[in-house]
This record gives structure tokens, sequence and C-alpha cells, in this order.
């Protein structure tokens, strides 16, 4: 049920839990996920009280069409819109096995205020349309679009086993994240009727209420693959890209926005890249920490970032090695 790394996890837990907030499970995070720590990240701002985390649970879901979160997800009473963790309020639904949207989904929400966040957690598969596999090959080889709505604010998404998200358009609110404790993979496969080549897209900070461009981060613990995605409309601040091996094809970034990955490279055996073309505030576009960018191949060891027809809006050209400055990681 806790995955690959499920045993470790509970070995290092002690026999009485005593957590007041959800920064206290920080320290077995990296016996959960086998490498991935939050190291000596400030957590301050996260100290979420457990008594605002509400949790919906069930062996299995399936689901589509249209569920409302708006009373277990109401406004904060925030003082000159300044949300404290204290305000906070976290809602999962939250499956012990797989977790199924098997059509268009739109989650909604009246308080489009960044006071809270609503999770769509697998304890094993998290599925699009079916069961990932070989009888159900037509659902990840040439389907129509799935949609997946959240019309309040920040959504997560997570599972244990790898996720594998085909030909679906992915809108929030906010803050988008996505991770699994194996492979991720989100892609546009097939053609639709003009021709054309089908993609997925990902849109972040569509509310009418966000202070801030928000993030689109994606977590794998294996493995990243995006191949034909669009990252579009509301105001994507930064894309994080978190997991040991990279593969990033077809992909055009949008004008302003930053991409920071962090790849699983060995001191002295991989290097920290960042783009030569600087935004206002003096950042590289992109940057790639722990890894060994390449422009075409495989990701097939640790480290590997692949850039593939990857594009950037404020970078003339196809992404190549000259559009980038590097140094040695050395683990400091």
């Amino acid at each position: 049920m806790f995955g690959t790394n499920g045993d470790n996890l509970l070995s290092s837990l002690p026999e009485t839990l005593n957590i007041s907030d959800i920064t206290g499970f920080s320290s077995y995070l990296k016996a959960y996920t086998g490498s991935r720590d939050l190291d000596d990240n400030d957590l301050t701002a996260y100290k979420i009280p457990l008594s605002n985390l509400n949790v919906i649970p069930g062996k299995n879901f399936k689901i589509e069409g249209n569920l409302d979160v708006s009373d277990e997800l109401t406004k904060a009473s925030l003082t000159d819109n300044n949300v404290q963790p204290s305000d906070i309020k976290l809602l999962a639904l939250a499956s012990a096995k797989d977790f199924t949207i098997t059509g268009d989904l739109t989650l909604k929400n009246e308080n489009e205020v960044e006071d809270h966040g609503l999770a769509l957690v697998a304890g094993d598969d998290f599925y699009l349309r079916s069961e990932y596999s070989p009888s159900n090959s037509e659902d990840y080889t040439d389907p129509d679009h799935i949609n997946l709505t959240y019309e309040g604010s920040n959504l997560a998404i997570g599972s244990v086993d790898s996720m594998y998200l085909v030909n679906v358009n992915i809108k929030t609110g906010g803050n988008l994240a996505i991770g699994t404790l194996d492979t991720l993979e989100i892609v546009g496969k097939g053609k639709d009727v003009s021709g054309n080549d089908k993609r997925s897209s990902i849109s972040a900070g569509t509310g009418g209420n966000t202070p801030n461009p928000d993030l689109v981060l994606l977590y794998a613990n294996e493995l990243i693959t995006l191949n034909k995605v669009d990252f579009v409309g509301g105001m994507i601040r930064e894309i994080h890209l978190d997991a040991p091996k990279m593969q990033l094809r077809n992909l055009a970034i949008p004008s302003d926005t930053l991409v920071k990955g962090y790849a699983g490279g060995s001191a002295n055996n991989s290097y920290n890249w960042a783009s030569k073309e600087l935004n206002s505030n003096n950042q590289p576009y992109l940057q790639f920490e722990r890894a060994n960018l390449k422009f075409s191949g495989d990701a097939s060891n640790i480290g590997d970032v692949i850039l593939e027809n990857v594009t950037h809006g404020n970078i003339d050209g196809v992404l190549t090695e000259d559009h980038f400055n590097k140094t040695a990681y050395t683990g400091s």
C-alpha cells in the first residue's frame, strides 16, 4: 500500500507520532521517497495545523462530471488579504488503492482565494479513463481528451505508482502540483480530425483572486517525461521539475516563465546549467541542477535531462547547448 519504500517509512516511525502540523512529517520524507528530502528548507510558511486537514477516504475512486467542494474549503477570515498557515484548509480525496478519472471532471469551488488546497491522492495508481493495461491500450494510444478543471485555487495530484496522463487538459485557479513515487508521464498522442498532433495542456493561475502568478510543480521519484504538452492560459510564474531523470520533448515554454529543474546527477559527474538569456531580475529563464543536459536520445542514466525540440518565448530558436552556461556540480 505504501509503495516500494513503505517498509522504510513504517520502520522509521515512532510508536507514538506526536505531530501538530503537516511539517512534522518532513523528517520522514526521505525514508518514503528513498532519496528526496527537504534538506534545510525553511518550512515556516507550511506549518498548517493537522486540524485544518480533512480527508474523504475510499478504497477505489472512479469519478467524472461535477463535484462541488465549496462547503469543505470555505474562505478564511483574512486581515489585509494576508494568508497565514493557520488560515489554510486542506481537503484530500484519498483512495487506498486506485483513483480513476473516467471522463471530464470539474471540481467546483466558490472560493478562489489561495487559502486552501485540494488533493486527489492514490495509494496505488492514478488513472485517466481506465487502468493502464494492454486490454485498455486505446485509452493510452489515441484517446479523446479529458478535461480536469479545479475552479478554486491550489490543486495537487499524487500517486504511489507510475502516472501516465495522455491527452489531458488540466486547469486550476492557483498552483498545480503533480507527483508520484515512480514515473510521471504527461503526453499528447495521436492525431485530431485535421491531422494535427494531439497535445496535452496545463493551465495554472487562472483563478479570479490570485495575488501572484503561480507555480507548476512536477515531481517523480524515477523519471519525468513531458512530450507535446502546452503550458497555456492563466499566469504561470515558474515550472519546477524534480526527478533523477527527465525527458522533455516538443514543448513551448511561455514568455516570462522560469523553468527550474532538479536532476539526480552526482558530484563531479554532472553540471549546473543556466540559460545565457536572463529576465529583468537577472534570473536565467531556464536552470537545471545536477544534470547532464542532452538534446536528443533517452534519459538512460541518473542525471540525464533531455531537451528535444524545446523552445522558450524569450529565447530565439530551438534550445541547444549553445543557449546555456554550465558549471561542474561539486556537491555543495
